[in-house]
């Protein structure tokens, strides 16, 4: 009897040592699950990348806007040059005119003025 008692406690202590290190076993085990889950669901979380292309589409949007804005300031500028530079011709033409306008009429005044001496 002593014999199945001894040989009882040292099952005992065993069954109670494999409890321990089973229970120790199933917490890691709950630990990497957690750990994995947690991953796992930052893999499959596309909000931020979702996100992400939303902010870069509206960037592609400013840009054709402030393309074409460019381009209207671009063309609105070239057309002012333009017109300044016809007003400038057309001013230096009328100088022109107005130049030989004045020295023909000074030189048909000194054609007169000489056929009047004579």
């Amino acid at each position: 009897m002593e014999e199945f008692e001894s040989k009882s406690g040292k099952s005992n202590e065993k069954v109670t040592k494999l409890t321990n290190e089973l229970a120790e076993l199933s917490e890691k085990l709950e630990e990497l699950k957690e750990s994995f889950e947690s991953k796992d669901s930052g893999i499959n979380d596309t909000s931020p990348l979702v996100r992400i292309k939303a902010a870069l589409q509206q960037i592609k949007t400013e840009i054709k806007a402030f393309d074409l804005r460019i381009g209207v300031v671009s063309h609105s500028l070239l057309a002012s040059k333009v017109m300044i530079a016809n007003r400038k011709r057309y001013q230096a033409a009328q100088k022109s005119r107005r130049r030989r306008n004045r020295s023909k009429k000074d030189d048909d005044d000194s054609i007169l003025s000489g056929e009047e001496d004579t």
